[in-house]
């Protein structure tokens, strides 16, 4: 089982890492997502339709299974789909979430993954890579979400990293939820953030420390205004882009 801890911080920030290795415009052929297979199927279809603008729902150049383990049927199964016109002239993408492949299977995956044909994509999301064949791992590119790789002590450091609409996003992903304890480790990470690097990146950063330090207290309140104070922290902190 994965080690990786479910919490809604952890989603935001796992979805902002996952598309910090895809590139819509450069994308391989093969991805590898170790860890909370559910989590990562999240994120990775909001990338699929809002960044490469592939729909996921009655499109048949999407194709997604959840396979317990999986055989040298399924692997021909993939191999045969691959291999059909694209309806829409674009990208083909295969979404595959597993526990395991067998041997048997992983080397029939191996010539797919080597050389595919234009515009197909594939993604395994799996659980733990213990027994992916090396031969295979080679012929992908291989991201794992497991254990502190995903803290949410990242947090902080990755909002303060974002572009203003990129923060956006996430405030409002918070606010939708009303998740005020997210809310709070939100603040909470970015002050911890702040005081680290207050003497060498901030010229004004006691002022920002000061509005944060109010943000966390507020957001203690009953009913706190979670978009108001989060929208006016992003605007705050100066952007990195």
């Amino acid at each position: 089982m994965s080690s990786y801890t479910k919490n809604k911080s952890d989603d935001i920030l796992l979805s902002m890492e996952l598309k910090n290795f895809l590139n819509p415009n450069e994308l391989h052929h093969a991805y590898a997502f170790v860890g909370d297979k559910e989590v990562v199927k999240e994120s990775l279809l909001s990338f699929v339709e809002h960044d490469l603008s592939v729909s996921i729902h009655n499109n048949p150049d999407f194709w997604m299974k959840n396979i317990e383990t999986v055989g040298i049927d399924d692997a021909r199964e993939l191999t045969d789909l691959h291999i059909k016109k694209s309806f829409s002239n674009s990208k083909k993408i295969f979404v595959l979430l597993t526990d395991g492949i067998t041997i048997e299977a992983q080397n029939a995956l191996l010539k797919l993954f080597e050389e595919p044909l234009p515009g197909n994509h594939f993604f395994l999301l799996l659980s733990e890579d213990k027994g992916i064949l090396p031969t295979l791992r080679s012929r992908m590119t291989s991201i794992s979400f497991l254990g502190d790789k995903t803290h949410t002590t990242k947090l902080g450091r990755t909002f303060c990293q974002m572009s203003l609409s990129e923060r956006l996003e996430m405030v409002g992903k918070i606010a939708e939820d009303k998740d005020k304890n997210s809310a709070k480790l939100l603040v909470r990470s970015i002050i911890d953030e702040l005081h680290e690097k207050q003497s060498n990146v901030l010229s004004n950063s006691a002022d920002i420390l000061s509005d944060l330090i109010k943000a966390e207290d507020y957001l203690s309140d009953r009913a706190p205004s979670i978009k108001m104070l989060l929208e006016h922290i992003a605007h705050t902190l100066p952007s990195a882009r």
